[in-house]
């Protein structure tokens, strides 16, 4: 009988653990995945800038002579600039010289996952207002355009 009890004790433990480790685990896990993602995004946003900036110094000329973005990202790795392009968020790095950024699409304006990345991101900058995400063309950002720090913006 006392094996009985310790046993059904035993299990009853089990299952109130389960359910701690579901709901507060779950929970952990989604906010370090999105500063995870928030850090590898500003870190490969970083390297593509860095990239293009000592290509401009070494050459006086931007990556793919401002061209489209297939010919700068081939010409960063042909000249060793990058080993391999970064593989960004939800779409591919794209470096944008018609509207003058380097950009990963994370997901639509309406994605609340999307701004709480973008949200983050800017947190681990320290950027004023870190929950305010701007737009890329910068028309609703206080300077009238993005500075060069800001790692996610929303079209």
């Amino acid at each position: 009988m006392t094996n009985l009890m310790l046993s059904t004790i035993g299990v009853l433990l089990a299952a109130a653990a389960v359910l701690m480790v579901t709901f507060y685990g779950g929970e952990a896990f989604f906010v370090g995945s999105q500063k995870a993602e928030a850090s590898r995004l500003t870190v490969e946003g970083a390297q593509i800038e860095q990239a293009i900036s000592n290509f401009t110094v070494r050459y006086g000329r931007a990556p793919g002579n401002g061209g489209t973005h297939d010919e700068a990202m081939s010409e960063l790795m042909s000249k060793k600039f990058l080993a391999s392009a970064p593989r960004g968020a939800g779409e591919p790095w794209v470096i944008d010289y018609g509207n003058g950024l380097i950009r990963s699409d994370i997901g639509a304006s309406d994605d609340e996952e999307a701004r709480e990345i973008c949200a983050e991101a800017r947190g681990q900058q320290n950027l004023p207002n870190p929950d305010r995400v701007y737009r890329c063309d910068g028309s609703d950002h206080p300077s009238g355009s993005l500075p060069a720090n800001e790692p996610c913006c929303l079209f």
